[in-house]
């Protein structure tokens, strides 16, 4: 039988990632990505010559698309590939999927782009979400079916074939 590694669920009692833990993980990703802008986005645009040119509708940079599209890749790959940021990487926690799997690239585009583009489109007050909540999810962990638990006591082995027999996949 097919065996994979999967993730604990709430309710078999791993631990849900603390709200304080999971903002200074955030703020530590922000102060990545502004490094990786100051380093290597700006004077890579300022050589080009291409740092304030305007493209639609004369009211949105280059500048400001390249720093966007860098914001969404590094939160995308990072969680798609390693389930877990920079930041979340310094305070051990993870994404995981809530149904107890391993994250797939659908729950972590639906997490990372649409659930963050609103989230910021409502002036990131859906991450409030996460005060009023057992399981300490925002919007955007709401969108993508994911939770945010501590990293060092989550994996265990199941079987994924009877799992999936039982509809539990």
């Amino acid at each position: 039988m097919k065996r994979e590694t999967v993730i604990l669920q709430k309710e078999m009692g791993y631990p849900v990632a603390d709200t304080l833990i999971r903002l200074l993980a955030y703020i530590v990703d922000l102060i990545v990505l502004w490094s990786v802008r100051q380093i290597a986005i700006i004077p890579i645009l300022t050589m080009l010559g291409v740092m304030n040119q305007n493209v639609i509708f004369d009211a949105i940079s280059i500048r400001s698309i390249v720093v966007a599209v860098v914001f969404f890749l590094y939160f995308v790959l990072m969680t798609y590939f390693f389930g877990q940021t920079l930041g979340k990487m310094i305070f051990g926690i993870r994404v995981v999927s809530s149904k107890g799997y391993e994250l797939t690239f659908a729950q972590v585009l639906y997490r990372e782009l649409i659930g963050r583009y609103i989230t910021q489109a409502l002036l990131n007050l859906p991450y409030l979400m996460i005060l009023f909540n057992e399981n300490r999810m925002g919007l955007h962990d709401f969108i993508g079916d994911t939770l945010v638990v501590n990293s060092k006591e989550v994996e265990y082995t199941v079987d994924v074939e009877t799992n999936r027999k039982e509809g539990l996949v």
